[in-house]
C-alpha cells in the first residue's frame, strides 16, 4: 500500500491543490518499507490527479482539496482521507 501526504514545513499541507511536496510512504504487511518525497509542480486539478495516480498511490491523507481534484483522484482509484491536520508523523 502506498500512502501519500502533502507536506509543508513537516506538517500536513493545508491544501493539496497548492502543495509543493508530497511524501510517499509504502507499507507492506503493516511495516514501512520505503519513504520518499517528491516535488509537485503547480498543475491544474486533472493533471495533478493524473500525477498522483501515476505514482500508484492507494490512499491520500490531506487537510483539504478542491472538489474537482477529489473527483479526479477518486475516478483514478485513489482513496482520499481529508480533514486531517498536524505533524506528518
Amino acid at each position: 500500500m502506498t500512502i501519500a501526504i502533502p507536506v509543508s514545513q513537516e506538517r500536513i499541507s493545508p491544501v493539496l491543490d497548492t502543495a509543493a511536496r508530497l511524501l510517499l510512504v509504502t507499507r507492506r504487511r503493516g511495516k514501512e518499507v520505503e519513504r520518499k518525497e517528491i516535488v509537485l509542480n503547480p498543475l491544474p486539478a486533472e493533471a495533478l490527479a493524473n500525477s498522483v495516480a501515476e505514482l500508484c498511490v492507494d490512499v491520500l491523507l490531506c487537510a483539504a482539496l478542491s472538489e474537482s481534484l477529489l473527483r479526479g483522484l477518486e475516478q483514478r482509484g485513489v482513496r482520499v482521507k481529508p480533514h486531517l491536520c498536524g505533524d506528518v508523523e
